[in-house]
């Protein structure tokens, strides 16, 4: 799915929904011509499809990437302010992020862009020593409800139904925060690659805004799992999603 990223910004003629996100799709102007009404595509008219969404989606020229990463496994917490820091499994995941993280991008132009919360915080110091950097701490991409636990607003449930929900925030739902939040990210360095160690909160109401899901939370990020998008002025591409193949064998 490419989307608009401009928060203000209208896309492509439209107006952008809340939080600015408006998804680009293939209009009755740019159908196959050959193709006469109740016929297939000619295999040309495939070919030229398949070239115009490989150009949009491929981002061959100058663009941005933005790794969102879930904080590593905490240490549980009982009452008070949820704050945990990280056990030695988170710390050891974390360490397997960073080992992995080399050989994906690029040292000389990568940023580490970190919550202030304690389990992010810690994973993002691991995370940024390996990759020979300092750690931007950024208030915007905290987790949902902040010091208290978060709240659910339930959309779907019933014993035969993946349940959908979104966060419940003082001032409305998550999603424009956690877009805003992105922006901010981006903001605070000019590397082409930003790794952004956040929350599950976070991460599902990014994405879902680019996907244009009703639910807020619609899948369940492993800890330090790679979410990752592409980036080009007011163009976002999905490139994966809950990857934690450095932690394949291990315990969740």
């Amino acid at each position: 799915m490419v989307a608009g990223t401009d928060v203000d910004a209208a896309v492509d003629g439209g107006r952008a929904p809340e939080g600015g996100c408006m998804a680009r799709r293939v209009n009755a102007d740019d159908r196959d011509e050959s193709v006469a009404p109740g016929e297939g595509p000619t295999r040309g008219g495939v070919r030229a499809t398949v070239a115009r969404l490989d150009a949009a989606y491929r981002f061959d020229g100058p663009h941005r990437r933005v790794m969102l990463v879930r904080h590593a496994k905490p240490v549980p917490v009982a009452g008070g302010p949820y704050d945990p820091a990280l056990g030695e499994e988170g710390r050891r995941q974390a360490r397997l992020l960073a080992d992995r993280l080399v050989g994906l991008v690029e040292t000389g132009d990568t940023a580490v862009v970190v919550s202030p919360r304690r389990r992010a915080a810690e994973t993002g110091e691991v995370v940024a020593e390996r990759l020979g950097v300092a750690p931007i701490v950024e208030d915007g991409v905290a987790e949902v409800g902040g010091l208290g636990a978060p709240v659910p607003v339930v959309l779907t449930e019933g014993p035969d139904v993946v349940p959908r929900f979104r966060w419940a925030e003082p001032d409305g739902p998550f999603r424009p925060h956690a877009f805003a939040g992105v922006h901010r990210a981006l903001a605070a360095t000019s590397a082409s690659t930003v790794v952004v160690v956040s929350h599950g909160g976070f991460i599902n109401a990014f994405v879902s805004q680019i996907l244009e899901l009703d639910g807020e939370f619609f899948f369940y990020p492993r800890h330090t799992s790679l979410t990752v998008v592409r980036v080009r002025e007011r163009a976002i591409v999905l490139d994966r999603l809950n990857d934690a193949a450095h932690l394949e064998g291990s315990p969740q």
